[in-house]
């Protein structure tokens, strides 16, 4: 048996938005890009689907967004393990052979 062929992501878009446009029957979709009238059905009602999450503001995309108390908190962090990273260097420096770590 083969394989299964995968196909990118771009060309199923490209192979959706032209069955939605409908200017071409599925039969010569199937011929042009070269893959079965299922796949082709799928990618079209895929893209029908999906297509209010483009406009729709994702959770992801809220959530991104500059968070000043969050960035606070990270930059005492980043302070804190500064500090201590400084220490133990410090005090390894007072063991013997302990100037060769670095």
């Amino acid at each position: 048996m083969t394989k299964r062929k995968q196909h990118k992501s771009d060309f199923m878009a490209h192979v959706a938005l032209e069955a939605v446009m409908g200017e071409q029957t599925v039969a010569d979709l199937v011929s042009r890009f070269g893959v079965h009238a299922t796949m082709t059905h799928q990618c079209e009602k895929a893209l029908l689907e999906e297509a209010s999450a483009i406009f729709r503001r994702s959770r992801a995309s809220v959530e991104s967004e500059v968070n000043p108390v969050r960035i606070k908190q990270l930059h005492a962090k980043i302070a804190e393990l500064t500090v201590g990273q400084d220490f133990l260097e410090h005090g390894l420096r007072l063991l013997p052979g302990g100037s060769a770590w670095r």
